[in-house]
């Protein structure tokens, strides 16, 4: 039926070609739900749109439709052909995590935070309406894409039944890995949240440490299995946590569970235990890091 109207009203009135009716029935595969709008909007001589760019916010408009952004419910993503190359990215770390297709771009968009834009593509009287609404869109999906990426820039140095060691590049991963892996109800300060500064993104403190400051890097360390029996046996309780803040001189801070710096005392035989929980080649910190690998949560 929209084909046909559009045939009518705009074919035979002569307001568009043969030639440029049968691109516009081409231009989104599978469906003439468009051809109406699209032939409305061309035909208006006014709004002066070249058809090629009709066409691509035209896909990129159906696109987000299939996939739930602009206020409808997403339909069988398992058909739907995204073509927007920085979905397809997330979409593919995001399966390397784990998940399916399905639940991963399911994920994606349901965490984006943009406000409700008609689906229905005659919602929109003019073509720069819905060329606006697009690029919204995009640019959104793009911020999440970033977002999305410096919360996953870290290392993981060391993951096995004993210990924990991770190392944030960025404010985001750092909070990140503070919030999923680093709170500890032990502790009699914080019990409800990772207790180190640098591991709160909005307050800046990582990025004033670690680029602002002397210091080079971080290592948050949680002890686990034996290693942490052992603290507790040898009233480390506080140890069970530790950022580590390592400045370009080599010299080497700890933090605890209660973000109190180590006496020299209790790093020394903090580092004594721990040694035993690592290998040679750990302990010449030669860590062969892996980005964003499974963490075990044991």
């Amino acid at each position: 039926m929209n084909s046909k109207l559009a045939k009518q009203n705009f074919l035979k009135k002569g307001l568009i070609s043969p030639e440029e009716f049968q691109k516009i029935l081409e231009a989104v595969p599978n469906t003439t739900k468009y051809v109406y709008w699209m032939c409305k909007q061309y035909s208006d001589k006014k709004q002066n749109i070249e058809l090629s760019h009709l066409f691509n916010i035209i896909t990129e408009f159906d696109t987000l439709c299939r996939s739930g952004r602009f206020g409808i419910m997403m339909p069988d993503v398992m058909s739907l052909n995204v073509n927007d190359k920085h979905l397809q990215r997330i979409v593919k770390r995001r399966i390397e995590k784990g998940g399916t297709r399905d639940e991963q771009l399911a994920k994606i968009f349901e965490n984006l935070d943009i406000e409700n834009a008609p689906s229905d593509i005659n919602s929109y009287k003019t073509f720069k309406d819905l060329e606006i609404a697009v690029e919204e869109i995009n640019h959104k999906v793009q911020e999440f894409e970033i977002e999305d990426e410096k919360k996953n820039d870290y290392w993981i140095s060391i993951d096995n039944e004993n210990l924990l060691l991770v190392d944030p590049k960025t404010p985001e991963a750092s909070s990140f890995l503070g919030k999923k892996y680093f709170i500890f109800p032990e502790s009699r300060k914080y019990p409800d949240k990772c207790p180190w500064c640098v591991a709160y993104a909005e307050h800046g403190h990582f990025k004033r440490y670690y680029k602002g400051s002397s210091l080079t890097t971080f290592y948050y360390v949680k002890a686990k299995g034996e290693f942490k029996k052992e603290l507790i046996k040898e009233n480390l309780l506080n140890c069970i946590g530790i950022a580590v803040e390592i400045s370009y001189k080599g010299n080497i801070n700890f933090w605890d569970i209660n973000d109190s710096s180590l006496s020299s005392i209790e790093s020394s035989k903090y580092q004594k235990i721990m040694n035993k929980y690592l290998t040679e080649a750990e302990r010449r910190n030669e860590w062969h890091d892996e980005p964003n690998k499974k963490v075990n949560r044991n």
